[in-house]
Formats: C-alpha cells, structure tokens, sequence
C-alpha cells in the first residue's frame, strides 16, 4: 500500500506542495495506498486471519503479551485528532477495567495535547462494538487496546472545508505526542496494568459452561473454525471419546471450548451467536431513523463464526466430563482416504474442503462427475453435488493424487467398489454430469470496489487455488470474452460510465451465447440496468407540489404532519 501510495504521489506532485484536493498528488488512482497487495484492509481482518500480514501481527501480540497496544490511523481530512473514550456502542464482552484504563488513557493525552494547543476530540466516531479491529482484538487479550485516528492531509498539505491549511510534518507531530502521551502513562500506571493484566486472564479462569463445535456434515469447515479460535489464543479441545452435553449427542473429534479459561472473553465474543447492542444507544438509531438521519454504527455489528462457517455449535451452561487433547493452530487437517485402492474410483463429500478438492482436480485435469440428486451408496447416504471420481478415465495413479489432494483440502474421500446404488440416480444417468473446467475471468480496476474485487480474488486464486484472469473493466468494452465462460463483476458504482455501451452491449452478447454473468453487490446494477435480469431499480414516486395554503400552523405537530413524507424507503442491509 505504501509502494502504491508512493508512485501515484511522488510523480504527480510540484516543487511546493499543494493543499488543493484537485491536485494529482492529493488525488490517488484505483486502488488507493489504503490496502495491501491482496487489497485486503488489514485494520478488519484481526481474528479472520486470512493475510499473512494479520496473521504475523496477531502472532506477535499472542507472544508478547503487551499491556497496552495502539493502533495509529489516519481519517478525513476534516477531522482533527480521535483517541478514547470511545462513542457508543460498546461491546459487551470488553472487561469494565479496560475501558476505565482507555479513559485515563484518554485524559493524558487530552493534557498534552492542551498544552501543545492541539485540538481533539472524544466519545463520537469510532465506537468498540466489533472485535476485528487493531483495538479491538487485542483487548479480549487483556491490553489497553485503543485507536489513534489523526486527520489526514493525504499527502504533504491540505486544506479542511473551513480554510484551514495544515502539513504532514503536522500529523506527524499529532501522532507523537499521542504516542509520547501513552508511554508516559504507561510508565506512570506500570503495577496498574501489570495487576489489571493479571486479573483478566484470572477473571476468564471463572468462566462457566463450554461451547461445543460438532464437525457434522462439513468437518473441514469446523476444522479451520477450531484453527482460527487457536489463532486468536483461545484453548480449543479435541474430545478423545464420544460424549453428551445440552441435551445432544457428540462424536470423538468434536471440539470443545471450555469457557474457564485466561481467554474466556475472546471465546464469548467471538463464538456467541448474537452479541447485543445496548437498549439506549438501539432506540436512539430508531429515534434517528424516524428522523431520516443516518445511523451511528461505525462499522460491523454481526460476525458469529459459527454461523459464518455454518457449524451447528452450541453453548453449554456447563463443561463436559470428556478427555479432549489441545487443538493446534493449522486450518487444514488431512483427513484420511477410506477403502484408497477400492475397484471403482472415489466420492467426496461437498462442502469447505469439498469445494477446494474440487478446483484443485480441475486443475490437475481429473475426471470429476457430480450427482445433481442425492443417492445411498453401498447403505451409505450421500448428498446431491457429491463428486464422483472413476479410474476409467483418470490416470493410474489416481489413488495417489485424491490422497494428495484430500490432505491439502481436508475434503472426505471414499473409496468405492462398485458403481451401483441403492437409492438415488445411477452414475451413469442423466442425474450424474461431469463437470467442466471453466475459464474464470473478473472485472478489475476502476470503478470496481477494492475491497470486493480483492477478496474475490483471493478466494479463488488463494483459497481455492482456481485461476481467474483479471480483465481490467474498460477492457471489457472490445475483449473478445468467448474464451470464458465465467465472468464476475464485483461490487462497484457507475460500471456503465466505464463500460459505455459497447462494454454493456460485449457482456450483454456474451451472456446470450451462453456465459454465466456473476455480480456481487452493487455489481448488479449493471446487469440489471442492461436487462439481463427479470430484476428492476424502483424508484420512489413523485408526490407533487405541496398544497399552498396560505396559513399559520398551529402547532408543531400539525407542521411536522404537513412536511411528512409519504411511505419511507426500506431500510438497506
């Protein structure tokens, strides 16, 4: 991000600097400095781990144990300087001390920062609701953790909306003093946030009761679920033998979070299926609702990982009475292929691991069939999309690479003596289809969304280990697209500036010849706007001119009913 930033500033500025928003070196090309080269943002991605970077950050906080982190950013320009208290909401989950060592965080810096003359502000913005943040995260490790949010000049000056000039070397002095601010309270408070630091993980030793994470019909799934929770230091049990609790029954190599443990916080939040927000601060959004106001909720307000890799977890009011060994952080673990030199070929399972053994047999360029039905097989029921592998077809050493590939995925593989089934479609019939390798391509660069087209490049590609060519979008306009047979749009504004309409007339063309047009989000637009979807854009109807009555009213009600809208919009998701 820093390179990219760089090489759009570096050549874009003059001899002096300019304040002015227009100039090129305050105005950064697609995709900004803001990301990673994944174009990930880092500051979300603290307890789903999936970039290296997060993945060395958290680490690194796991080992040393800090009692206090910061996390230094940047804001608008507009905004002076944020640093705790934080504003509403806040989540439940954070230890109350915590948040009192924040306020006398807080009020250092506010001293400093007087005597500097540097303004700032508190308690607006930035709430502490969701745990994925540089200061969220580490908190539910026992650190004073916190962010610093300094007003950006995105380059070496810049001008606020008021008039008002400022530098870089400004920021930089802001940021300093904050952070010369911390270390003196740091040091003054050392045997407070030793003995804080202390108590927290003796407070999680109080825990009560046990999440269980059954690994079901996607064990790969809960597989890397148990991984991340080890991740973010959080003790995860393996059960060494099949046991009951809430009411169910569990299998060996289930997994087990008893919550009396020094990361007790870390599990609740991150494992609870709803965390609430607080009763006020939820009737004043609706009170500003009423009012056709904005929202206060900075960020995320859902992320159950449970639900978010659809495991049927459950919370139990006690721990069982069952062995269990440590669960280590790896994602993957190889799951074992059954019956491998069996006559006929293999099936596998769908799901996580499913999913990537599939992309990685196409791309080895295997023989894979998929049941569009489900069918029972030897007295063994399988579920419609399982995947079909025969020897007949596929190399002679096809034992050796499903087992390759079942290690690197976690994908359950089966082997199987013979074709016939018992109940469902045979492999031979119309039910039962090979699948092809389809070419993948993706819109990239303006007016894409970063983020979105980041992410989905990294599913595929790294997650999956699919190749996808990435089409910058204006050159979607005159590509000859017939080589795809997949194209994904991801979420972005005003695709039709960039495509004109002989982009949207090249896609609409591709479509009708058979591709499969994919749009995520605000993607959709596009091939909603270009009749590619029943879909349609409503827009809201025009009431007219208001009535113009020559009147005083009489009071406030019978004014707020006169300027009353008619039907509000529905609210966004």
């Amino acid at each position: 991000g820093r390179e990219r930033f760089l090489n759009s500033f570096n050549p874009g500025r003059g001899p002096i600097p300019n304040p002015d928003e227009l100039s090129a070196e305050r105005d950064e090309p697609w995709p900004s400095g803001r990301y990673n080269h994944a174009l990930f943002d880092l500051n979300r991605d603290w307890f789903i781990q999936t970039q290296p970077e997060t993945q060395g950050h958290s680490a690194a906080v796991r080992d040393w144990r800090p009692q206090v982190v910061v996390d230094a950013h940047e804001m608008g320009t507009d905004e002076t300087f944020f640093f705790p208290p934080e504003a509403q909401p806040l989540n439940p989950w954070i230890w109350p001390r915590t948040l009192d060592n924040r306020a006398m965080f807080g009020r250092n810096t506010a001293a400093r920062f007087d005597r500097a003359g540097y303004d700032y502000f508190t308690g607006k913005v930035y709430d502490a609701f969701y745990p994925g943040y540089g200061d969220g995260w580490p908190g539910y490790l026992g650190a004073v953790s916190m962010t610093y949010e300094q007003g950006s000049a995105r380059g070496l000056a810049a001008r606020t909306s008021a008039g008002d000039e400022f530098t870089y070397l400004d920021t930089v002095k802001h940021h300093f003093a904050a952070a010369l601010a911390t270390v003196e309270t740091a040091s003054r408070s050392h045997d407070r946030l030793l003995n804080d630091f202390y108590a927290f993980h003796q407070d999680g030793l109080n825990g009560r009761g046990a999440y269980i994470l059954p690994r079901g019909a996607d064990p790969s799934a809960t597989e890397r679920l148990a991984g991340l929770l080890v991740r973010s230091g959080i003790e995860v049990g393996r059960a060494r033998a099949a046991f009951s609790a809430c009411g169910r029954n569990y299998q060996a190599g289930d997994y087990v979070v008893n919550l009396a443990q020094p990361q007790r916080r870390m599990a609740e939040v991150l494992l609870t299926r709803d965390v609430p927000l607080d009763p006020t601060f939820m009737a004043e959004q609706e009170r500003r609702r009423s009012h056709n106001l904005g929202d206060e909720i900075y960020d995320v307000t859902a992320w159950s990982l449970p639900l978010m890799f659809g495991v049927d977890g459950a919370r139990c009011n006690g721990a069982p009475s069952v062995a269990v060994e440590a669960r280590g952080p790896e994602l993957v673990r190889s799951a074992a292929v059954a019956d491998a030199d069996a006559a006929y070929g293999f099936l596998v399972r769908p799901g996580t691991g499913g999913t990537r053994f599939l992309a990685a047999a196409l791309v080895a360029g295997l023989d894979v069939r998929s049941a569009d039905k489900p069918f029972v097989q030897a007295g063994v029921a399988y579920p419609s999309g399982t995947m079909i592998l025969p020897r007949a077809g596929n190399p002679a050493d096809l034992s050796a690479t499903v087992k390759r590939l079942a290690a690197q995925t976690g994908a359950v593989a089966t082997g199987i003596a013979s074709s016939w089934v018992d109940q469902g479609p045979s492999f031979g019939s119309s039910d039962v289809v090979r699948i092809r390798a389809p070419r993948v391509a993706m819109a990239w660069d303006s007016p894409t969304r970063a983020e979105s087209a980041g992410s989905i490049r990294w599913v595929l590609e790294q997650e999956m280990g699919y190749p996808v060519t990435a089409i910058r979008t204006a050159t979607l306009s005159s590509a000859d697209l017939s080589r795809y047979q997949v194209l994904i749009i991801p979420e972005g504004y005003n695709y039709k500036g960039v495509l004109g309409d002989a982009g949207v007339a090249n896609i609409k063309t591709w479509v009708e010849n058979g591709g499969t047009l994919i749009t995520v989000g605000t993607g959709t637009r596009m091939a909603v706007d270009a009749a590619l979807l029943a879909t349609r854009r409503e827009q809201v109807a025009a009431e007219g001119d208001a009535p113009d009555a020559d009147a005083a009213f009489a009071s406030e009600a019978e004014y707020r009913a006169a300027i009353a809208g008619g039907e509000r919009s529905p609210d966004s998701v």
